[in-house]
């Protein structure tokens, strides 16, 4: 038995060992920024080989999961999980999280109730209960003993005499904490759902866009006529837009050191300020429309970079302004996808008609892959559905890619790039 356990055990540590050789020689090396600003984030990012070797084991796990999970427990799974996203939008939209941080540590339920505004304590309870299972919050056990009541026995009950905290990820559902996904949570669960209802069941016979259908108005109409939502959204956009930006600037890297990036429909400028602080000897431009152009300018003067961008007012749609013939890079960051094909189409063919020969376009969006089943392709696949509900638009595999680009005129070689999460790079010289 000792040589068959030792034996077992040889065989295990080398195969480990050539697993990890094997990460070590097929992962990317990633690229080496020139300044890294005191407060940037990009140190936190992982190297390729532990984000690989953190993929393999999530979905080895994954796998594990599907062999061993029952159909009627899959199915069951799948019809509920709805549950999950609304009591997350609970806890954000009442404000649990922000309360529980400004109390330094643990409250009671009807202590809760009353911060939160005299709500009721005992379903507010349940909810929080139903966080910690989730791990969102903690469950830090029930509070001392309540006065005795007329009949003999403690008020309350199990559940709603307990204390809870938060945990790491409950933070995330703060309001004002940077990289908060407070604003994310309450867009996709108060207005999204009714979106992808009409996709999936009445635009398949009648045509249309599912959010059109819902709400009465194109998604980006609809949140330009109310400013609430259209500052929820800006948020909900900026609150991904670091984890984004760091995965990008880790594989990627302008084609010399003082070019000319030109983000398109860039937003509020997160990105581009982002790429300039790291790249102290680049300029950028930013495109997008005038109510955006206004908050970019504010945001890449409080990042200090005001003095290398430029910000024109502009749709892409729509011949693009003259300026952009200096641009050396034209970045797509999470654009094409809110885009059907032939609308695509005429956004790459705008960037064409303004391009000088031998500027590169860089596309960041996620690059799914239609025959794997893996945990990280369903993201790709399930964001698709989203897109399709929201916007008409779609995720698109590299050779979506490459067709699309083929049919605006670019020729040259179109390069698939894979970057440290759900997205991809796809460059092509214009």
């Amino acid at each position: 038995m000792q040589i068959s356990f030792w034996s077992c055990h040889g065989l295990l540590m080398l195969a480990g060992a050539v697993y990890v050789g094997h990460l070590m020689a097929t992962c990317p090396t990633g690229v080496k920024v020139p300044h890294i600003p005191s407060d940037s984030p990009l140190p936190l990012l992982m190297s390729w080989p532990s984000y690989q070797f953190l993929r393999h084991r999530l979905e080895f796990l994954d796998l594990v999961k599907r062999w061993t999970t029952p159909p009627d427990a899959l199915v069951l799974d799948v019809a509920t999980k709805y549950w999950r996203s609304e009591v997350t939008y609970a806890l954000a939209a009442l404000g649990v999280a922000d309360a529980l941080f400004e109390a330094g540590g643990e409250l009671g339920c009807a202590e809760m109730a009353r911060r939160l505004g005299d709500l009721q304590p005992e379903p507010l309870c349940r909810y929080m209960h139903a966080g910690a299972s989730l791990g969102l919050l903690r469950d830090a056990g029930v509070e001392p003993p309540p006065p005795v009541a007329g009949n003999g026995l403690p008020d309350g009950d199990e559940i709603t005499s307990r204390r809870f905290g938060l945990e790491v990820a409950g933070h995330l559902l703060r309001k004002n904490l940077p990289g908060s996904l407070h604003d994310y949570v309450v867009m996709m669960v108060e207005n999204a759902p009714e979106a992808l209802r009409s996709a999936g069941v009445e635009s398949w016979a009648e045509g249309g866009i599912g959010w059109h259908r819902a709400h009465g108005a194109p998604f980006f109409e609809w949140i330009a006529r109310r400013p609430e939502k259209h500052r929820e959204f800006d948020s909900a956009m900026a609150s991904l837009a670091l984890t984004q930006a760091m995965s990008i600037l880790g594989d990627w890297s302008p084609p010399f050191e003082n070019a000319t990036v030109c983000d398109i429909a860039g937003g509020r400028g997160l990105f581009l300020a982002f790429i300039l602080q790291h790249w102290p000897g680049l300029s950028g431009i930013l495109l997008d429309q005038n109510w955006t152009a206004e908050a970019a300018r504010a945001h890449l003067e409080a990042k200090n970079v005001s003095d290398r961008a430029a910000v024109i007012a502009g749709s892409i749609f729509e011949p693009l302004a003259a300026e952009l013939r200096s641009c050396d890079v034209f970045v797509l960051k999470m654009i094409l996808h809110d885009w059907s094909d032939a609308q695509s189409v005429t956004i790459l063919r705008n960037i064409l008609h303004v391009a000088r020969r031998g500027a590169r376009l860089d596309i960041v969006d996620i690059a799914i892959r239609a025959d794997d089943p893996s945990i990280w392709s369903s993201g790709g696949i399930l964001h698709d559905i989203f897109m399709l509900a929201v916007h008409g638009g779609r995720e698109r595999t590299f050779s979506e890619f490459r067709a699309l680009l083929r049919d605006a005129g670019v020729r040259s070689e179109v390069r698939l790039t894979p970057l440290r999460g759900m997205h991809a790079l796809v460059q092509a010289e214009l």
